[in-house]
């Protein structure tokens, strides 16, 4: 019988692969490109979103392990943060509004650090379960942040508003600063939507060309940040920023995850004992990872390649002067 614990644990080693997306992992290959110690390195933003809904408090296997669902993904995420491999990076964490209302900002979107990982695990530790599961109105809410765009669920949650320094006014500060810069939401849930419908209305105005849902809008809200600009505003950032979504469900396997992932341009995984720790490093550090160099690769040929045409002219045209300046005719 597959135990709901392995199913949980599995999770750390998927999270770990996911925090290596836009990390440096390729730093000793890259640093021609981007300088030494990353100067020019653009922070990768990397957003979880932690259920905590009612059924997180479920104990699956007392007799395995008697924590319940959401004490070990806290585990998990205070693993994730004091671990230095990681440091560097910008993170930030979402959690449920207690009463079903969308989400909100817990911690802000920050460099990890050894300070702020220990905020961090701190404020992950003190999140108690209840409530429903409203999916899609914290990815909207999320997507909202990454846009820079008014605060809507986040200024009236419980048991707790957003964070000061996630927004100024009444709109979300994006967290986008840069057009080699990655960005991703992470979602760890145990469940169906629940008590989410609430902004259908706004996602379907402001996110889809008034174009209804099919269903939930979780899936929907994923494809608007990845195939849409994020940073359109004034001061925005230089081409097209999108986001990708990574899903990670637990105790049940989801369609809705599997669609949300694809469409967000992530992954889905179900975390549980039949796929290894070492598969799931394998697979994600390869779509997300290398994701992430290509693009720095892409980017430093565009500032170079001035100069190599400005070589290749110089080669061409003024090769021939110079043989015969330093050799003679030959």
């Amino acid at each position: 019988m597959t135990k709901p614990t392995i199913h949980l644990r599995s999770l750390s080693a998927t999270l770990l692969v996911l925090l290596f997306a836009g990390h440096p992992v390729l730093a000793d290959d890259t640093e021609v490109l981007i300088g030494a110690g990353g100067s020019a390195w653009a922070k990768p933003n990397v957003l979880f979103i932690m259920d905590t809904s009612g059924s997180m408090s479920t104990v699956d296997d007392a007799a395995v392990d008697d924590r319940s669902r959401l004490a070990i993904v806290q585990n998990v995420f205070s693993g994730l943060m004091n671990n230095t491999n990681y440091q560097g990076m910008n993170v930030a964490l979402m959690r449920f509004d207690s009463g079903g209302h969308g989400g909100f900002f817990a911690t802000p979107m920050q460099e990890l650090n050894s300070t702020t990982s220990d905020s961090n695990t701190a404020t992950s530790n003190a999140f108690t379960a209840g409530g429903n599961t409203p999916l899609s109105e914290t990815l909207y809410e999320a997507a909202r942040f990454y846009g820079g765009l008014s605060v809507d669920f986040g200024d009236s949650s419980n048991p707790s508003t957003n964070h000061a320094d996630v927004f100024t006014g009444g709109n979300y500060d994006s967290p986008i600063t840069s057009e080699c810069q990655a960005n991703y939401v992470i979602l760890l849930t145990d469940g169906q939507p629940t008590s989410d419908n609430e902004a259908n209305n706004s996602i379907r105005t402001d996110f889809l060309g008034g174009t209804s849902c099919n269903g939930n809008c979780l899936d929907e809200v994923a494809d608007y940040l990845h195939t849409s600009d994020q940073s359109t505003g004034a001061g925005g950032v230089t081409g097209t920023q999108t986001v990708e979504t990574y899903t990670i469900g637990f105790t049940t396997n989801l369609a809705l995850l599997q669609d949300t992932a694809t469409k967000g341009g992530g992954q889905y995984v179900m975390a549980d004992e039949r796929q290894a720790p070492q598969e799931l490093i394998g697979n994600l550090l390869q779509t997300a990872a290398m994701s992430d160099f290509t693009r720095s690769v892409e980017l430093a040929w565009l500032d170079l390649s001035p100069f190599f045409l400005a070589a290749a002219f110089m080669l061409t045209v003024l090769g021939p002067v110079l043989v015969r300046f330093f050799f003679g005719n030959v």
